[in-house]
């Protein structure tokens, strides 16, 4: 019996046009936002932020480097720069660990055995 194997099931739908639904529906919500800031600025200043915003978004949400979403590339270097990078090396834990493996022993076993050769 033969069956179909199910492919491209990690790709989301394209409903509007080359957008998926919730492409569309984060672009819309830019828009809206656009919308609101012209009820209160002047048409200058609201041209400029509104080209900011939905051109922002629309990068946000087509571009993908790497194979992933810039938005989730943003969030990783956001979360990148925001947590500390500093590792600090802790002479216990170091010895503690080397002691756990037996290191020392094994460096001795296999300086005998190399030592017994000649």
């Amino acid at each position: 019996m033969q069956f179909q194997v199910p492919q491209f099931i990690n790709l989301e739908d394209k409903l509007i046009g080359p957008l998926s639904l919730k492409q569309f529906l984060i672009i819309a919500g830019a828009a809206g936002v656009s919308a609101l800031l012209y009820l209160f600025l002047q048409f200058f200043v609201w041209a400029v932020f509104s080209v900011l915003i939905v051109g922002g978004t629309a990068v946000l949400i087509i571009a993908k480097p790497y194979g992933q979403p810039l938005g989730r590339l943003v969030l990783a270097a956001i979360k990148y720069m925001w947590n500390p990078q500093r590792y600090i090396w802790q002479k216990e834990a170091a010895e503690e660990t080397r002691n756990e493996l037996g290191a020392e022993e094994k460096i001795r076993a296999l300086a005998k055995r190399l030592l017994m050769r000649k």
